[in-house]
């Protein structure tokens, strides 16, 4: 095979490949072809072309739908699943009903939690009860030393004046 011929079979196998990613649908992740920057769109729709993120790969793509797969095996019959499997899908089912029952407040665990709560909830409300009343109490204590000193004030002007009589 000659030189010539090697460089046609590599541009026909180049452009072929290139033809084959054309034909095929975008995934997040691709960049847009390269002459899609010379279309002529000056309007703010650009942005739609870009890809969702480019730092998304293949390869992450590949993992996310392997962990998909999973996720979308059968879940009745567990017998045909490995004891790994079997152990680690029974382990979160029995999370998830725990969850619930927790969050319904069946649980021993919530039954504590329920019981503190109200516990709080009345220590605060007779803190709050207690420092209104000191609040009030005080307030009563500035209303009888002001009625004491405007008493005394009153005592004082009505009275025979002390001291010296002034001279002329």
């Amino acid at each position: 095979m000659t030189r010539e011929e090697r460089r046609a079979a590599a541009k026909a196998k180049k452009q072929a490949a290139q033809a084959r990613r054309m034909h095929t649908a975008a995934q997040p992740g691709d960049l847009p072809p390269s002459n899609s920057d010379e279309s002529g769109n000056d309007t703010d729709d650009d942005d739609d072309d870009l890809p969702a993120n480019p730092n998304h790969t293949a390869k992450s793509r590949s993992q996310l739908s392997d962990n998909q797969e999973d996720a979308q095996k059968p879940q009745g019959d567990l017998s045909q699943l490995s004891r790994r499997e079997r152990e680690a899908i029974e382990a979160h089912q029995a999370r998830q009903r725990y969850l619930k029952l927790h969050a319904e407040g069946k649980t021993e665990e919530a039954r504590s939690d329920l019981a503190r709560l109200a516990i709080v909830r009345e220590q605060r409300e007779a803190d709050r009860l207690r420092k209104e009343a000191e609040k009030e109490e005080k307030v009563e204590l500035a209303k009888q030393r002001a009625a004491e000193r405007d008493a005394k004030l009153q005592a004082s002007k009505g009275g025979k004046k002390k001291g010296a009589p002034k001279r002329k």
